[in-house]
């Protein structure tokens, strides 16, 4: 009987032992499938973090190609400068190089202008003549240019030659050839009108 009890005690103590082990094994698996499931996580993680890094590696390979390039185009906007500002400055001084040309020979010519002047005005000296001439009007004759009746007696505006027909009717015959006068009554013309009355 006693070795029976022991049989079952010593029976009931393997018992406990293996569903001791049994719980360790399953929290050792448990932990297992955990650090699993933590190791897939940091590996997802994992490459997430290559992806970003390949992809802010291609942002960065662009931007230095950006760079680049716009480096590449100020140079060569700074060379255009250099080259517009040489033309400007060889074409000003081209200019500038015309003018003072220029200037001189005007001054060349205007001191042999004067030179042949005074060569002339030399020659010339001391040799006056007057001459008295008679004017005298195809239309008006001295009395009526003195008397300031040859002016005419209103301010003119307009003036044309009309056609023979209408001359001949106009002037009974007696021209080929007439005028129309058009034409403003002011008061220096009224008063002018007094000397043709």
């Amino acid at each position: 009987m006693t070795a029976v009890t022991a049989l079952r005690d010593e029976l009931e103590k393997i018992k406990v032992d293996k569903q001791k082990q049994a719980d360790k094994q399953a929290e050792l698996e448990k932990s297992t499938q955990s650090a699993a499931a933590e190791a897939a996580k940091q590996k997802n993680n994992l490459a997430a973090i290559q992806k970003q890094k390949e992809a802010a590696e291609k942002e960065l390979t662009a931007m230095k190609q950006t760079n680049d390039a716009v480096d590449a185009q100020l140079k060569d906007t700074q060379r255009r400068l250099q080259e517009v500002a040489a033309r400007a400055d060889a074409s000003e001084k081209q200019r500038a190089a015309a003018l003072e040309k220029s200037a001189k020979s005007v001054s060349d010519v205007q001191g042999q202008m004067q030179k042949e002047l005074n060569g002339a005005r030399a020659e010339i000296d001391g040799f006056k003549t007057e001459i008295a001439v008679i004017m005298e009007s195809m239309l008006f004759s001295s009395d009526d240019i003195e008397a300031g009746r040859h002016k005419p007696p209103f301010l003119m505006q307009e003036l044309i030659e009309l056609p023979t027909a209408s001359c001949v009717t106009v002037c009974a015959g007696k021209v080929s050839r007439c005028i129309a006068v058009a034409g403003l009554v002011t008061q220096a013309t009224a008063d002018s009108r007094e000397l043709w009355n």
